[in-house]
């Protein structure tokens, strides 16, 4: 027999490719063959979703900036069933995941205390909860077959996602390019509670065979990057489960880098006239997230960014009441900017509860520290941090662009050290590493090129 089969190829604005199969894929078969004992009778159809490594930009999405991530061959695959009855069934061939079920008119996903399935709902949620003017909403039965290792940094959960969204909108008839399917994923895990910039979810949907993918963000673009032909790139797993999910960790990062952004802000228009000026053309500091929004709002440089938050901002880490004022000073007193204000705007439900931020490590994130950056602001820092990062991941291209020029072996060193200072920054600075990544990264010197950390 044969089954439909759904997976993410072709360009971005395309709609993920639908083709018949037949017995040359195992893993279906498998996932098939529990999909029929588990509800005796036939999937309708298949979803595949692969999961991915970044080689370099780590933790510079969420603030608008180019990552370098590719697509690897372990996979999410869903055995998927239409039906009539308003609910969603879920099992999983691993027999370590237990069954899930939820109502569809009722997306029931915890924050607190998040199971595998839930990130099945995101996705559904995601699909639902746009203006399909859907008037009655499928049911759907789900078989799930995973190669992707959990809380490894290789983006299972946002596989997933992803899987869960595209089989929610093929049985509910939508036609959507793979693009605007990435755009509204990566708002999906939010409903779990994770603030991702996107970048899992862009390569999830955008990825190609045969080369890696430069990912800009606003408009979504993925631009694909061939790797030197004979590099071997070994992705190792050091067996250290991370659940973000189940952690303030990597909301803390991305509420801390909010808050530098809005704090740029304000050291760009901290004058009277500056902050009348803004207020007229619409510039309100609730409307900046990232660091990339300053930017455009203001069309300045990262050079003048730079200068302007050097001369404005003192050296401590700042605490959430001295933000608060901050921001207080920042609309000249006109509106009152308390503490409940900076937690709904800046903060999220995970990172409310935070009384200080450590602005000074992060700024030092991806760039060595110096002697002469001891005395340096911490915000300067940290906008010299994700300059140095932004501008690693367009080296990291146009080294590969320009393997033909420089040689095999230099391209492949200036990679590798490229990938080395970007594994000691966020271990000395972003402070996402592990030991057992630590140990991995050692081995390596004398075999590898360079090594680093991905997706901590």
């Amino acid at each position: 027999s044969q089954v439909r089969y759904q997976k993410m190829s072709g360009e971005a604005s395309d709609a993920p490719s639908i083709r018949l199969i037949d017995n040359a894929f195992p893993k279906l078969l498998i996932s098939q063959a529990k999909f029929e004992e588990v509800y005796g009778t036939k999937p309708d159809f298949f979803v595949q979703a692969p999961g991915r490594v970044n080689l370099i930009g780590e933790h510079i999405d969420y603030c608008g900036y180019a990552v370098f991530p590719m697509a690897i061959e372990q996979d999410v695959i869903l055995a998927v069933g239409v039906c009539e009855e308003p609910t969603i069934q879920m099992h999983n061939i691993d027999e370590l995941y237990a069954p899930g079920s939820s109502s569809i008119t009722d997306l029931m996903i915890s924050k607190e205390s998040p199971t595998w399935y839930h990130y099945l709902l995101c996705g559904i949620r995601g699909v639902l909860d746009t203006e399909l003017g859907l008037k009655e909403k499928k049911g759907l039965k789900f078989v799930v077959h995973g190669t992707i290792p959990p809380c490894a940094g290789l983006s299972s959960s946002s596989a997933l996602v992803c899987a869960a969204a595209l089989a929610a909108g093929h049985a509910h008839g939508v036609n959507w390019s793979k693009s605007h399917y990435a755009n509204i994923c990566a708002k999906c895990e939010r409903y779990i509670g994770t603030e991702g910039g996107g970048m899992d979810q862009a390569i999830c949907f955008l990825a190609t065979s045969g080369s890696a993918k430069l990912i800009e963000f606003d408009p979504l673009k993925a631009t694909p990057v061939s790797l030197p032909k004979k590099a071997v790139f070994v992705v190792a797993n050091s067996l250290s489960q991370k659940q973000k999910a189940l952690t303030s960790e990597y909301n803390t990062r991305v509420a801390e880098c909010r808050l530098a952004a809005q704090a740029c802000w304000h050291c760009l228009y901290c004058s009277l006239y500056n902050q009348v000026i803004a207020c007229h053309c619409g510039f309100d500091w609730k409307l900046v997230r990232r660091l990339d929004d300053v930017q455009k709002l203001t069309g300045k440089k990262l050079s003048d960014l730079l200068c302007l938050v050097k001369e404005s901002l003192h050296k401590e880490p700042y605490t959430k009441q001295e933000v608060s004022m901050c921001l207080l000073i920042l609309i000249c007193q006109i509106l009152e900017v308390s503490m409940e204000e900076l937690d709904r705007v800046s903060l999220s439900e995970k990172t409310k509860g935070l009384k200080s931020f450590k602005l000074q490590q992060r700024s030092l994130h991806l760039e060595k520290r110096s002697p002469k950056m001891q005395n340096e602001e911490p915000l300067y820092q940290m906008i010299k941090v994700f300059v140095a990062e932004a501008n690693r991941v367009w080296e990291f291209k146009n080294t590969c662009d320009h393997e033909e020029e420089v040689g095999e072996t230099e391209t492949l060193k200036s990679l590798g050290k490229l990938m080395s200072d970007s594994h000691t920054s966020c271990r000395d600075l972003y402070e996402c590493s592990h030991p057992c990544l630590d140990q991995l990264v050692e081995l390596s010197k004398g075999i590898a090129y360079g090594a680093r950390l991905t997706g901590a």
